[in-house]
């Protein structure tokens, strides 16, 4: 790979930066490291911005828009939404070459870099990145069981949203971008994840931006907001001080910086990271730039799921309700946030809001496992000891695992364990024990 001009400065990230810690109730510790991570950017070889001619950039924009926003037809939908799941069985499976197969790395890189005076080297740098990196932009979800959630469109675009659970729990959301090919069939073009409210392509345009010190006419066009130098030099400190693990100096940093830069959500992303890296020192202010993202990342977001677990321990589930709520209302209904609604439900009692939760959860997907904590908890709190039991039973018949009464640490579960039906069931897995 040629190597960057002289005048280019060092990447903003010389290596991945610090992730915050994900959740295991509401998001996976692999979804943030997909959105933040600019490993791929590290490798490239990336010339300077040129300005780029208004009108231009307009027309294409506007024509490729045109382009991308022409409805599906119903035998598209059926291609396409063949082509995902094997896409997914292909994130399962950890198979590398048929995911980077499903990529249209054109359609990407033209995303990215247009406007650049030297697209083919930015290009060719950037797929050399791209395609040698395992698992591409899922990579973060590899291995993780995969699930479609919906049919829509972004901005009128087709797109699908996925899920994807990891086996400890958590859950992340993301929307592929459907490119019809010239050949016939889809590839994906863009990546949109739900928990910070990023747009793959957009978001390393705008930190290349950053990286590049690009003029201040092309980062007002990008950013959408005049660029000054003392945001810019203070951007560099910033990297400085992410590289070597100063997240205090970082948050300082960060203070120092004019509102509108602030509210980049490539910076407010970095911020937020040095923040729960500095643990219980900088917990109440992370919490409350968690309170506040939507208003800086929009709300098409599920960062709600981020203070779920902080609500939960401190026993706040009115709270994590809302934190859930939140998150359903923008991505629709899912059988796993209908999951994590109904076991919110349970624990502010409100029953009929959690047995309508379950059924919804049980239409889209009856084989998911964790409904079933969701109906042993609805029983228990109905005081249907048996129905606990048979729901116990149904568990180990379909999937050959036992629950095991060590396990039913709710406190929902209290007066089931005084019970008659507790005492004959924990008596029995006690003797079949090995």
């Amino acid at each position: 790979m040629d190597s960057p001009p002289a005048s280019t400065p060092p990447p903003l990230f010389s290596q991945p930066p610090p992730l915050p810690q994900a959740p295991k109730q509401g998001l996976s510790g692999g979804a943030i490291a997909a959105i933040v991570g600019v490993t791929i950017l590290a490798a490239l070889a990336v010339p300077t911005f040129n300005k780029i001619q208004e009108q231009a950039e307009k027309l294409r924009a506007e024509t490729r828009v045109k382009e991308l926003m022409v409805p599906l037809t119903e035998a598209e939908k059926v291609q396409a939404e063949a082509f995902v799941k094997e896409l997914i069985q292909a994130v399962e499976k950890s198979d590398n070459a048929k995911i980077h197969a499903s990529m249209d790395y054109d359609f990407l890189a033209e995303e990215i870099f247009h406007g650049f005076r030297d697209f083919t080297q930015a290009k060719k740098g950037f797929m050399d990145s791209a395609t040698n990196n395992e698992g591409g932009i899922f990579r973060e979800v590899v291995g993780q069981s995969g699930r479609i959630v919906r049919h829509w469109k972004r901005g009128g675009i087709p797109t699908i949203t996925l899920r994807f659970l990891p086996d400890d729990g958590g859950a992340s959301y993301f929307d592929i971008l459907l490119i019809r090919q010239k050949a016939g069939g889809f590839k994906v073009g863009d990546f949109y994840s739900y928990l910070f409210g990023v747009q793959f392509s957009k978001q390393l345009r705008q930190t290349m931006a950053f990286i590049t010190r690009a003029d201040a006419g092309v980062l007002e066009q990008i950013m959408g907001r005049v660029a000054r130098k003392n945001d810019m030099d203070a951007l560099a400190e910033i990297a400085q001080a992410s590289r070597e693990g100063r997240f205090q100096d970082l948050i300082t940093l960060f203070h120092k910086l004019s509102p509108e830069m602030k509210n980049q959500s490539t910076i407010f992303l970095q911020y937020v990271t040095a923040l729960q890296r500095l643990g219980e020192v900088g917990e109440a202010e992370y919490v409350a730039a968690l309170e506040k993202a939507r208003g800086i990342l929009g709300e098409e977001v599920t960062i709600d799921l981020l203070l779920m677990d902080r609500h939960l321990l401190k026993e706040d589930y009115t709270a994590a309700r809302k934190a859930v709520e939140a998150s359903l209302k923008t991505i629709g209904d899912d059988s796993y946030l209908l999951h994590l609604q109904g076991l919110m439900c349970v624990r502010t009692n409100d029953l009929p809001t959690a047995r309508d939760a379950l059924k919804r959860a049980e239409s889209l997907e009856p084989d998911l496992f964790d409904l079933v904590d969701l109906k042993m908890q609805i029983r228990a709190a109905e005081k249907d000891y048996a129905g606990v039991i048979e729901a116990i039973h149904a568990f180990k018949a379909f999937t050959g695992a036992t629950i095991t009464p060590d396990r039913l640490t709710e406190s929902v579960y209290d007066d089931f364990k005084k019970s008659p039906e507790f005492t004959s069931w924990s008596t029995t897995v006690k003797k079949a024990a090995p």
